[in-house]
């Protein structure tokens, strides 16, 4: 019984020691998971602060850790590189390595982005101004580009001699209680609860619309509101702006990111100028204001087809030559037929293309009666030229298949 009793005592001290340890976790955590979910603010701060002495040095880290992230969304540009690169070295963990990961991709554009211009030496001395009309001054001044969100109304009193611009921008923000955000160079200066409240950021990643042409249906459809951000990468679409309204443009691109989309077939049938003379290499390597030197478009049609469809154009009779030999003429009918490849932006193309023309060089009747039928593999937006006729008469056919936007 004595055993029992002594047993009991150990767990219940053990507990009692365990228990202020599990709340202070507790208390660090909600900090930090409060961080990545809603933004800086000074209640995170005081925890992050307050722990980074704490005698249990794994919460020191990890406090420590969180607090130079914080710092880093609040706007602290300077060696900004410097101090991600640290931070890459202490992630320990995979969420940490993950949240870090995430922050670099928001920041480092940010950074390399920043305007020389933001080096000039500005001096101010304002009382009691509007920051907006502040910030206008200091963009004429520098050069730089600044837009103002339109829910800034702030007035501020600032004196500054001889600071940067990123410094004067930096203590406009942090005395009126704003942000920044850098957008390939063009700075927007918004109120801090837009970070918080109803202001995310969204990366979509594409699986076979090109990014231009996602930016292109989104800006479509959103009318480019002006409260929305849309920036295309490398193969996906970030978005900021309203989380209500990230959300339904994200649905709605996903559901034009799909296999099975109509795509736009487009021709130019080229024909070579008399007196000249060019291989079709040569031909392909001249762009088009060099080809108009030496050729001319006799046709250049377009048809919107689905993948698996055969679709047709034909103008003129393929029998003109039957009306009148005398004339010069020119009829053709193009037919095609695409398939999606496993490649994103690869379509395997088969085409018929027949064409029938007369023409008189000095005098001399040619005629031209051709059918060609390539079978070809042609990458999205990539215009690929095939040779048409290579007698006395040149022509050649140039291709593209393009994503077809209404």
């Amino acid at each position: 019984m004595k055993k029992l009793m002594y047993l009991s005592f150990c767990i219940l001290s053990v507990f009692c020691l365990l228990q202020p340890v599990v709340a202070m976790e507790m208390e660090l955590e909600g900090a930090i998971a409060q961080l990545w979910l809603s933004g800086p603010s000074e209640s995170i701060e005081k925890v992050l602060n307050n722990y980074t002495t704490s005698s249990d040095s794994v919460l020191a880290t990890k406090a420590s850790f969180h607090l130079s992230c914080f710092k880093l969304m609040q706007g602290e540009k300077a060696k900004a590189s410097e101090i991600l690169s640290n931070l890459e070295v202490t992630a320990k963990t995979d969420r940490d390595k993950d949240m870090l990961k995430s922050l670099k991709e928001l920041l480092l554009p940010q950074i390399e982005a920043t305007p020389e211009n933001f080096n000039r030496k500005i001096s101010l001395d304002f009382k009691d101004t509007y920051v907006r009309d502040i910030l206008k001054i200091i963009s004429k001044q520098s050069d730089t580009n600044i837009v103002v969100h339109k829910n800034v109304n702030e007035k501020i009193t600032l004196t500054l001699k001889d600071a940067t611009v990123m410094q004067a921008l930096n203590s406009i923000c942090a005395a009126a209680d704003l942000r920044y955000e850098n957008n390939d160079g063009i700075f927007i200066v918004m109120p801090k609860k837009n970070a918080r409240d109803g202001y995310v950021k969204k990366e979509i990643m594409l699986a076979f619309l090109s990014p231009d042409e996602a930016v292109k249906l989104l800006v479509s459809s959103t009318g480019n509101a002006s409260d929305i951000m849309i920036k295309a990468t490398k193969n996906s679409v970030l978005l900021e702006g309203n989380p209500n309204l990230l959300e339904k443009l994200e649905s709605f691109l996903q559901t034009q990111d799909k296999l099975g989309k109509a795509q736009k077939i487009s021709v130019k049938i080229w024909k070579i100028e008399p007196g000249q003379k060019i291989t079709m290499q040569e031909f392909s390597s001249l762009d088009e204001q060099a080809r108009k030197k030496v050729a001319k478009i006799i046709a250049a049609p377009s048809i919107i087809s689905l993948p698996g469809k055969e679709s047709t154009i034909k103008v003129g009779s393929e029998n003109d030559e039957e009306k009148d030999s005398q004339k010069e003429s020119f009829s053709y009918s193009f037919s095609c037929i695409f398939h999606e490849t496993g490649v994103t932006d690869r379509f395997r193309l088969i085409a018929n293309v027949k064409v029938h023309g007369i023409s008189f060089i000095k005098g001399e009747k040619h005629e031209i009666s051709n059918e060609f039928a390539p079978t070809i593999e042609i990458m999205r937006n990539k215009w690929v030229v095939l040779p048409l006729n290579e007698d006395k008469e040149q022509l050649y056919l140039e291709l593209q298949i393009a994503n077809y936007v209404k």
